[in-house]
């Protein structure tokens, strides 16, 4: 729908409040971009088993609760930023315990960092070998 935007191909709203495609991505079309992005990042991370995939998604709900923040004071000030927070709070405190504190994952990817340098260390010694 992002990519529709410009040409006024769907329909849009912003608060309840139908808008035009442009007047959309004016206001919110950053925010969609970078959750895009960072969403593209994170699914590249966790497909080639990279250790810092939960960084990105950590990325992803900084830009979230950013975004919120900005948009939500925007249209409502204090009171709309506070509401934000309020809103993706919890969420944040869940992700963050999920990646960083479950033991279990925490595990994993100390594997993914045992992996890493390993294979680096390897890539060091077959170089230094050829050389």
């Amino acid at each position: 729908m992002l990519f529709l935007a410009p040409f006024n191909a769907a329909n849009y709203t912003i608060n309840g409040e139908p808008v035009s495609g442009t007047e959309f991505l004016r206001h919110a079309g950053l925010l969609f971009a970078t959750l895009g992005l960072c969403s593209l990042a994170i699914a590249y991370a966790i497909w080639r088993e990279r250790s810092w995939s939960r960084w990105a998604i950590i990325g992803f709900w900084a830009a979230q609760l950013a975004g919120a923040v900005g948009l939500g004071w925007a249209e409502s000030g204090l009171g709309g930023a506070a509401a934000a927070v309020a809103s993706l709070l919890l969420i944040v405190l869940l992700v963050a315990w999920y990646l960083f504190g479950k033991e279990d994952v925490v595990e994993y990817y100390r594997s993914l960092d045992k992996e890493t340098m390993a294979h680096e260390a390897r890539k060091r010694g077959a170089a230094r070998d050829g050389a």
